[in-house]
């Protein structure tokens, strides 16, 4: 199993980030890439 992730705060106000989840087993793969977008007011 893996798990990244990433946030980058573009300014005060807006945050972007990147998810990405991973299982590799003997049979199968699963794959999971998230975005995000974050804007506070």
């Amino acid at each position: 199993m893996v798990e990244a992730g990433l946030n980058w705060q573009v300014n005060e106000t807006v945050t972007l980030g990147v998810m990405y989840d991973g299982a590799i087993g003997q049979r199968d793969q699963e794959h999971t890439l998230r975005g995000s977008l974050s804007v506070r007011f």
